[in-house]
């Protein structure tokens, strides 16, 4: 809204503009910003371009070694890149549960939003009906 608009409305139309456009917006910017910093904190890309690499850089190398060591150490190697893909995976899985919590979470929040005026007015009318003996 422009400055003259700002002027010339009432407060009750200022608020409704805000509580049903400004507000809504702001909260899911706020959700996003939860979503983006939970993939940024599981490092879910990160783990995916590395999914299938050995755990913690763990490899042996195979220079200068019998051939019955080299299929020990790549046995070994095989390992650590399983272990690599558990743990990684599980993380991914993770962050992937944080964040459906997050959207799920933030979803409902939002439309809760757009129902408490209703709700509380409701409310009003409940207790006043309690209070008359209805």
């Amino acid at each position: 809204m422009n400055s003259k608009a700002l002027t010339t409305t009432s407060t009750p139309a200022l608020f409704f503009y805000w509580w049903y456009l400004e507000a809504p917006a702001r909260n899911f910017k706020i959700v996003l910003a939860f979503i983006l910093r939970t993939i940024d904190t599981f490092s879910i890309p990160i783990l995916f371009k590395t999914l299938f690499a050995p755990w913690k850089r763990d490899i042996i190398s195979t220079e200068n070694l019998s051939l019955n060591e080299r299929f020990q150490v790549w046995i070994w190697n095989l390992i650590s890149r399983l272990v690599g893909a558990v743990i990684r995976s599980v993380t991914i899985f993770t962050g992937l549960i944080f964040i459906l919590i997050v959207a799920i979470l933030g979803i409902f929040l939002w439309l809760l939003w757009f129902l408490l005026p209703f709700i509380f007015i409701f409310l009003v009318f409940y207790g006043l009906l309690l209070l008359i003996g209805g």
